[in-house]
């Protein structure tokens, strides 16, 4: 396990002892971690994580959609 997702892990975890229900990452530096890491640290830490890279292109997707009809 890297460093950067082991403290992902541990901030994850915090935010979830303290009633957080999401992560959203607000670093690009996690952003662009391999998926796969992700999707492990979601599941050691117990709560969803939000991705703003993901995120972004799935809003953007959604407005070139509205806009094509």
């Amino acid at each position: 396990m890297k460093r950067t997702q082991r403290n992902l892990i541990r901030a994850m975890k915090e935010a979830k002892s303290r009633g957080a229900d999401v992560m959203i990452l607000g670093c690009m530096t996690a952003a662009f971690m391999d998926s796969a890491l992700l999707k492990e640290a979601e599941k050691e830490a117990g709560i969803p994580l939000i991705n703003p890279i993901v995120t972004a292109v799935k809003m953007a997707e959604a407005l070139a959609a509205m806009r094509a009809y």
